[in-house]
């Protein structure tokens, strides 16, 4: 697999060199080199303790690389007991066509991901086949997925799509995890909260022993007019298996929006439904939602108030205050979150602090200061019984 690989980059790399060289048409002799290029590289260092006494160090070295239509991306992990990880993606973008793959070392040969992605006016589509390890270190165990995409843009408000896995589940994964995309949309408050210092989260679909048809999902999406709606259908080989459908309205001035989203499982019963409003007048912002869950069986109601979320946002002397506030299933107190996040060029400052029913939970602070292409960032992460993660790195962008 490496020496594939390998092959495969150092193609990629031909080609993109020749199409970063164009000549031209009125004079044949002159030859003009496209000026895109950049490229950055990082290094980020993890202190994480290690019950009773001891403690772990881990080190992230991340290289990228664009040269016209061609990407490429290293990222190397290390620890105490030596050598972690090792990810290399490329792409390369001729026209509508885009070619990438993805190699994933753990340290053995982990993951190998090819992709052909292409779109025609509003029309696109893809094909991606996947060679995964799905055994232990000790016994490896190869499979191998594939999964056909297509879709169709926005046109008048509309948009579909379709994924098949064959040996592969999760297929959602592949374009962003998402399995309501107006839920998606108007959760952003809570999205934000929860990932404010958080690391980016890695979307992988699930190979399965075999090669054969595991997956089926569709979707179709309305925006017109202030309508919101979407059907998402999940099949596997036994036939249906679930759908969420969502329907709602938004309202540009102000910019209001309120959603409802039900998920019905196999036996076309409600599984889940959730109610949505997302409301913003300058410079506060809120959200709320309502969670609706079918309890475990047998019981005598169908479906149970499962718990409420309340986000609220202000922007105020150049600071943004946010507030995620749930509530259980009795409608008691079950968390609280405060987060601070600030600006003054070129320092960045963000704090995040949780607290549950026994009273404070963890606390997040991390700050950042760029200047001249170079990015300077640490971060700690802490409870009642001390640290628990520390880091700090560097970025060099030129």
């Amino acid at each position: 697999m490496p020496s594939r690989a390998s092959l495969w980059l150092a193609a990629v790399m031909v080609v993109a060199a020749a199409l970063s060289v164009h000549a031209d048409v009125d004079d044949p002799s002159s030859v003009v080199v496209e000026p895109s290029f950049s490229a950055s590289i990082g290094l980020e260092v993890t202190f994480t303790p290690v019950p009773p006494l001891s403690f772990d160090v881990g080190s992230a070295l991340r290289l990228t690389l664009a040269v016209a239509a061609f990407t490429f991306a290293s990222e190397t992990q290390f620890a105490l007991s030596g050598f972690e990880s090792q990810r290399f993606d490329a792409a390369l973008r001729l026209g509508s066509v885009t070619l990438s793959e993805l190699v994933v070392f753990e340290p053995l040969f982990a993951w190998n991901q090819l992709a052909v992605h292409a779109e025609f006016f509003c029309i696109h589509g893809g094909v991606e086949w996947i060679l995964a390890n799905i055994g232990s270190p000790q016994t490896p165990s190869y499979s191998m997925g594939g999964v056909i995409q297509v879709g169709a843009t926005p046109l008048c408000g509309v948009s579909a799509l379709s994924l098949t896995g064959f040996g592969v589940v999760d297929l959602l994964q592949l374009v962003g995890g998402i399995d309501a995309p107006f839920s998606y949309r108007l959760l952003r408050l809570f999205r934000y909260l929860d990932e404010l210092c958080a690391g980016p989260e890695e979307l992988q679909v699930t190979v399965l022993p075999g090669f054969y048809f595991e997956e089926q999902v569709l979707r179709v999406e309305v925006d017109a007019l202030g309508l919101l709606a979407s059907s998402t259908t999940w099949f596997d080989w036994m036939g249906f298996a679930r759908e969420t459908i969502e329907i709602g309205f938004a309202f540009v001035e102000p910019e209001l929006a309120f959603l409802m989203s039900v998920t019905l499982d196999a036996g076309l019963t409600v599984g889940a439904m959730d109610f949505i409003l997302d409301l913003y007048v300058a410079p506060v912002g809120f959200a709320s939602r309502t969670r609706f869950l079918a309890p475990p069986s047998p019981t005598p109601v169908p479906i149970g108030f499962d718990g409420q979320q309340f986000a609220l946002s202000v922007e105020a002397i150049g600071i943004l205050f946010s507030f995620d506030t749930s509530f259980d299933e009795s409608f008691l107190f079950e968390r609280q979150v405060i987060a601070v996040e600030t600006e003054i060029t070129p320092v960045r400052f963000v704090s995040r602090t949780s607290f549950d029913l026994m009273g404070f939970e963890e606390q997040c602070i991390r700050a950042s200061v760029g200047f001249s292409g170079v990015l300077l960032y640490t971060g700690v992460l802490f409870d009642l019984g001390g640290i628990r993660e520390a880091s700090f790195g560097f970025e060099l962008t030129f």
